[in-house]
């Protein structure tokens, strides 16, 4: 009878763990710069909701680093990419790139966060302005040159004619900052014809848990 009694609450104590979400932390990428360096990273709190990060401070004395979320509005979102960071090496400019699941519109979409060389903080925004065409294939690409340029692109699935799109965003660095222009469709790169094609990926979407 005790062994069976030490079983069940064995069992209970092992179902109670399996069914609380821990909180834990997912790196991303790392870049240097003329001593100073840039980490970003997502965290998972108790509730299941992803937050993305940065650090930045001198290679010298990480105790000064300092850390910022720049999630979208500071929220967190139950579902994202891993944040790739771009540098030039050459002007220092530097971004974040990642795709989150908007809550609001249930889809997911694209952001970024600037850090233009002489900067003091991350600025973050959306660059997926389309509202009705839902990200996800987490094939988001990003570079930046010397002058400060970024560029971002991506797939989406336009929901309302059910083809697949490869949109762009661009933007130019004006002193610290970087003004992002509204995302555009890749000159020559046109929606796929077959909407039974486009109707398959879909399902490979992810969707809010």
């Amino acid at each position: 009878m005790k062994r069976s009694l030490a079983l069940i609450l064995s069992c209970l104590v092992l179902l109670t763990y399996s069914t609380k979400i821990f909180a834990y932390s997912n790196a991303g990428s790392c870049k240097i710069y003329d001593g100073t360096v840039f980490v970003t990273w997502y965290t998972i709190d108790e509730n299941g909701a992803a937050h993305i990060w940065a650090s930045t401070g001198p290679v010298s004395d990480p105790s000064s680093w300092t850390a910022q979320e720049i999630s979208i509005g500071g929220v967190g979102s139950p579902n994202v990419s891993i944040p790739n960071l771009h540098l030039n090496i050459n002007s220092g400019n530097v971004f974040a790139d990642w795709e989150y699941w908007d809550n609001d519109l249930s889809i997911m979409r694209n952001a970024v966060a600037t850090y233009p060389f002489g900067a003091s903080s991350w600025s973050t925004q959306v660059i997926s302005d389309v509202t009705t065409e839902a990200s996800g294939f987490f094939d988001n690409q990003g570079d930046v040159d010397e002058d400060g340029n970024f560029i971002v692109t991506w797939s989406a699935l336009d929901n309302e004619t059910s083809n697949l799109v490869v949109r762009c965003a661009t933007a130019v660095t004006d002193g610290s900052t970087a003004v992002w222009s509204p995302s555009f469709i890749v000159p020559g790169a046109d929606p796929l014809a077959s909407k039974k094609a486009a109707q398959q990926l879909k399902k490979t979407l992810p969707t809010k848990k």
